[in-house]
């Protein structure tokens, strides 16, 4: 998890600080640990509720992925009901953050830029970048951590071990009808 945590939140904060607040440089420690910090502290509960969530389902819902894949569906076709929940569930809470930015409650950087003297539109453009960074980097983290988990639990072997046994049962299957052929 903490992998994930680290590329979904770096990877967004640098490109958010080079290119969209166009800071000079991006890794300039004044405007990109809090940036970092901010990322992180948002991103941590989604990532951490999207695997509780998804470990959940997969095993509450053990037989009906053993039925799927039994059936022919690959790991990704037999997990994706299950993982598409969890992603739902776990951006909830940055969506619903989202919706209510501005409008019910003033955002905490927001607030203090206003405090501190920054002219209001320029104090508004950071929370809007800010909130759009949070949001890419929890949905980033959550598609990155169900990923990991539905290869980790429905894995190849898994897979290559039901590939192999049906492939088995096809053989019987054939041998079963040339027989029936040849008896009448």
């Amino acid at each position: 998890m903490f992998v994930i945590l680290f590329v979904s939140n770096f990877l967004v904060g640098i490109l958010g600080a080079a290119f969209v607040l166009q800071e000079k440089p991006f890794w300039s420690p004044t405007k990109f640990i809090p940036i970092i910090g901010m990322l992180l502290g948002n991103s941590m509960g989604s990532v951490a509720m999207a695997t509780e969530r998804c470990l959940d389902q997969f095993s509450v819902h053990a037989p009906l992925l053993e039925t799927r894949l039994a059936y022919g569906a690959t790991r990704y076709e037999a997990g994706l009901p299950l993982a598409i929940d969890a992603i739902r569930i776990a951006l909830l809470p940055v969506i619903t953050q989202l919706s209510v930015m501005g409008m019910i409650n003033i955002p905490g950087m927001m607030t203090g830029q206003l405090m501190a003297g920054t002219p209001m539109m320029e104090a508004v453009i950071y929370q809007e970048c800010i909130m759009f960074m949070i949001a890419a980097s929890s949905a980033l983290g959550v598609v990155m951590v169900v990923v990991r988990i539905i290869t980790s639990r429905l894995g190849y072997k898994l897979q290559r071990w039901r590939v192999r046994s049906c492939l088995r049962r096809k053989k019987l299957r054939d041998h079963i009808k040339y027989e029936e052929v040849e008896l009448r």
